[in-house]
């Protein structure tokens, strides 16, 4: 029987924690609902497990523990994809995941339906997950605030797709679990990007010849493989007879003063940091994202509120004052925030609706005076209330990315906390 290292040591500790209370005279009752004889391999294994465990320890294992262990084995147990076969697409994980694939499409518009490593990644996940959530084990993610920080497209997700298995199941679905739907989801999600994504065409010119003309093409190959194939490299008195009609970027060592039709970045023939930036800019096209998603009707400075439910009341207020929402709009941010806190740690929330509704991405931001709770331990001052395009999620990749790379930065936090104007605050993020 194959399970994962942190499954592995979490039936260690299961172990040692239920050696102690049977030491202690602790026995855990009967599990109901459970027919671990219907189990009859795990059954094996649980009693070749205790028997050890009972020469070791020289204690005497009852049958609600062993039955016990029984159900943390199904709960954590790897299954093979020659065992698919035997699963009918009629079975209950056939059934959630097809419930996940056509809310992920309805609600994000994210076609996995084709992607068959997915599907059948996210089978052999959920069967065990269906096992855990119904004996209700605990467990945990070690991954699950990296996860939520790093990936939070593939969270929000997640967050839909588990909602297939709390309808089924009748029971909630605790974040670790949604954290482990969001890792298959953000993997589908990648190959889908390399799949959408348009290698540009580039041509090099070069005026100082061949061999550092090689270096050059080959330092573009190395720092941009997957994005970029080079068409040719020629020299800049050939240009001017040269069919740029497929090129989609001229990277050159030399000014080019004459309009070609075609984007020019001037570079260092050894591609200095600027150079390589300005490159990554032109082929992520995610420099003016501040501009794009924020507007100063959407920014609130230094406002006094007390908690977490007044901030998302009032950003969504204001937004309904500016006909950009429906009134039931904030019904859907704190419905969603119901399910998993939105504080990413470093001051910073980013609360959002349940499903997209509106008819543009932007951001509405506020600071506070002084920080609030927002959740556990966590404060938050700084609060970006996220408003997603119905219908296309296709932009949102750069997005994310400016956010992350501001949840992150506690420099550039701090300057919007202490911003006193709309356009302070636009700086800070630019």
């Amino acid at each position: 029987m194959e399970i994962s290292d942190i499954s592995l040591e979490n039936l260690a500790t299961h172990i040692s924690i239920a050696c102690r209370r049977i030491r202690e005279g602790f026995v855990i009752e009967e599990l109901a609902d459970v027919l671990v004889d219907d189990y009859p391999f795990e059954k094996i294994v649980a009693n070749e497990i205790i028997k050890e465990v009972e020469a070791f320890t020289l204690l005497a294992f009852p049958k609600t523990e062993i039955d016990y262990i029984i159900v943390h084995l199904l709960g954590t147990k790897l299954l093979h994809k020659k065992e698919l076969a035997e699963f009918s697409k009629f079975d209950e994980a056939g059934t959630i995941i097809n419930c996940m694939l056509d809310r992920l499409k309805s609600e994000l518009n994210w076609d996995f339906r084709q992607d068959r490593e997915f599907i059948q990644s996210l089978t052999l996940h959920i069967r065990p997950a269906m096992n855990r959530l119904r004996y209700k084990m605990n467990i945990r993610n070690p991954l699950l605030n990296d996860i939520k920080k790093k990936y939070p497209a593939a969270f929000e997700g997640a967050i839909i797709a588990g909602k297939c298995i709390e309808e089924y199941l009748g029971m909630e679905v605790v974040e670790d679990e949604i954290a482990y739907i969001a890792l298959h989801i953000g993997v589908a999600l990648e190959r889908m990007k390399l799949n959408k994504k348009k290698i540009k065409k580039v041509l090099i010119v070069c005026a100082s010849g061949v061999g550092s003309a090689k270096l050059l093409s080959y330092r573009l190959k190395n720092l941009y493989g997957q994005e970029i194939e080079i068409a040719d490299t020629i020299n800049y008195y050939n240009l001017s007879s040269y069919d740029l009609s497929f090129i989609d970027l001229i990277i050159s060592t030399i000014p080019i003063k004459e309009n070609l039709g075609v984007p020019v970045q001037v570079v260092n023939t050894f591609l200095e940091d600027k150079d390589i930036h300005a490159i990554k800019c032109f082929l992520s096209k995610t420099q003016n994202v501040a501009e794009k998603y924020l507007h100063p009707s959407r920014i609130f400075l230094q406002l006094e509120l007390r908690d977490k439910e007044s901030v998302i009341r009032f950003l969504c207020d204001e937004l309904y004052k500016q006909k950009l929402v429906p009134r039931d709009y904030v019904n859907l941010v704190l419905e969603r925030e119901s399910i998993t806190p939105t504080c990413f740690g470093n001051l910073v929330a980013i609360p959002h609706p349940m499903v997209p509704v509106t008819k543009e991405t932007f951001w509405t931001v506020c600071t506070l005076k002084s920080p609030i709770h927002w959740h556990d331990q966590q404060k938050v001052q700084f609060v970006c209330l996220l408003n997603i395009k119905e219908g296309t999620q296709t932009d949102l990749d750069g997005m994310y990315e400016k956010l992350i790379s501001i949840i992150e930065n506690r420099y550039v936090v701090q300057k919007i906390i202490k911003s006193k104007t709309a356009d302070e605050l636009m700086a800070c993020i630019k």
